[in-house]
């Protein structure tokens, strides 16, 4: 039949019209609730069972709060329009899902309920490729729910195979981007090929900070600096060492207590404390990033 522009759900002959905006009796509407408009005379939401799932058979249906049964939309939260009314009788999933999905629901009490159909989605999803792109790179994608689509924040990209077609123009940092059949999805960080590297802040260690946002080199004038770079897409790092061996009392100052002993670069000298005698401090760390000249 036609779809009316307005259900009144008091009359329970009308419970089974599927569309239309809905309206539970008389009163004004409650701020927030659009044409949802509660019966107040006919209903005690006091003594109301929750409004729950339950499992019959295997299958999962609504049960308790007040219905009728307001079926709010997918993924879409609490305050979605109504898109129907839902029958108790009517389960909420055949099986699993192929992706994650929320269902929403409210009942004559503004009471919502969020049901997380089970799902087969695997999860995982994850991108690999350069971080510096040239024209025939090849990224690729791996978990998730395929198909794949690719997309590259500058030039161009195959959205099916991420294979790099067009780099022109292209300057300064930017992302390489998969997204799953799910909507989910996975980005590297890339330098573009123009650029130039733009200091942005340095961060001193505890014992160099001069107080006055500059650091102080320990042991100015002896033992050996050591630089060593990280490089991530458009993210730049330069870890500033001192080997003080040889130097007027050689230790690391306060190394054992603050959080500079996790910054080193993978695979770099780390803070040592065993011999305090003989010992690598990182002072100092730059941070760049990759900028259009």
């Amino acid at each position: 039949m036609d779809t009316p522009d307005e259900i009144r759900l008091c009359d329970q002959a009308e419970q089974e019209t599927p569309q239309g905006d809905v309206r539970l009796c008389d009163p004004a509407p409650e701020e927030g609730q659009g044409d949802i408009v509660l019966c107040d005379d006919q209903i005690d939401c006091d003594k109301a069972e929750p409004f729950r799932v339950i499992e019959v058979g295997g299958k999962h249906y609504l049960a308790g709060g007040v219905p009728p049964y307001l079926f709010l939309g997918t993924n879409t939260g609490c305050a979605g329009s109504v898109v129907r009314v839902w029958s108790p009788s009517e389960p909420l999933d055949e099986g699993p899902a192929p992706c994650p999905t929320q269902l929403y629901f409210m009942d004559a009490c503004h009471t919502c309920l969020i049901y997380a159909v089970p799902d087969n989605y695997p999860g995982g999803l994850t991108l690999t490729g350069p971080d510096a792109p040239a024209v025939g790179n090849n990224y690729a994608a791996s978990g998730g729910a395929a198909p794949y689509v690719y997309s590259i924040s500058c030039g161009s990209i195959e959205p099916d195979t991420g294979v790099v077609t067009d780099l022109s123009g292209c300057c300064g940092s930017g992302a390489v981007k998969v997204t799953d059949s799910c909507l989910f999805s996975a980005t590297i960080s890339v330098r573009f090929p123009a650029g130039t590297w733009v200091l942005q802040h340095t961060d001193c260690a505890p014992y160099s900070d001069d107080g006055n946002g500059g650091c102080v080199e320990p042991w100015l004038g002896c033992g050996t600096n050591i630089a060593a770079t990280c490089i991530t897409g458009g993210s730049k790092e330069v870890h500033h060492w001192k080997h003080a061996v040889g130097c007027l009392n050689d230790y690391c100052q306060l190394i054992s207590g603050d959080n500079w002993l996790g910054k080193q670069c993978s695979g770099q000298l780390p803070c040592r404390t065993v011999d305090i005698s003989r010992c690598h401090c990182l002072w100092k760390i730059d941070y760049y990033s990759w900028e259009c000249p």
